[in-house]
């Protein structure tokens, strides 16, 4: 999305919420509009589950576990920060439907702050190991579960950039930050002054519940 999207989502953001004091869209003050590209761990594989273990059935005095065995397999994928990104507030990305281009670097540099990478391939893919497990223990959906076997077809492992806009806007004297996603527009995190009255009401509401 371009720099005048990005800002009209973080209108949209300070006008999305009672929580928001009303006049924070009115009274911000744009003070830095820069779009950052943030390299994220991703891996990618056909996921095949076995898991053994027992599923509970009926109800009441009748409910018992009875032996499963549950097999999984699905095409799965996860990513996770490749950076230091707590400025950010952004851990993960969605990466359905968005398409991959080839990593330039030269180009990532002329359009924007690249931040390098930190971490090493194997912990990154022992973080995803664990994701397509638990993930699988999920879908199997058994409450006591035995043994688990994973393996992963076609394995990839790689870096992906992908676009943030970072806008830094004043209130009353006071700086807050916003992150939109660079595909969707869609504001990931945000940071905007409260509404007073709002607050006050949701105290007096939540005292007298």
């Amino acid at each position: 999305i371009s720099r005048e999207q990005a800002q009209a989502a973080l209108q949209k953001f300070l006008r999305s919420s009672a929580a928001i004091a009303g006049s924070a869209a009115r009274e911000a003050q744009l003070s830095e509009v820069t779009l950052v590209h943030l390299p994220f761990w991703a891996a990618w594989g056909k996921v095949l589950g076995w898991v053994f273990g027992e599923k509970a059935v009926g109800s009441g005095d009748s409910r018992r576990l009875e032996p499963r065995e549950m097999r999984v397999m699905e095409e799965m994928s996860w990513n996770g920060a490749a950076c230091d990104v707590g400025e950010f507030g952004v851990t993960a990305i969605s990466l359905q439907g968005r398409s991959l281009e080839a990593f330039n670097p030269d180009a990532l540099h002329r359009s924007g702050l690249v931040f390098e990478p930190m971490g090493s391939p194997d912990e990154a893919w022992r973080s995803a190991s664990t994701d397509f497990e638990q993930r699988v223990s999920q879908q199997a959906g058994l409450n006591r579960v035995a043994q688990r076997f994973i393996r992963v077809l076609r394995p990839r492992l790689g870096v992906v950039y992908y676009p943030l806009w970072v806008l830094r806007y004043l209130y009353r004297g006071r700086s807050f930050q916003v992150a939109v996603d660079g595909f969707s527009g869609e504001v990931l995190y945000g940071k905007a002054p409260g509404n007073v009255l709002y607050r006050a009401a949701a105290l007096v509401g939540g005292m007298a519940a």
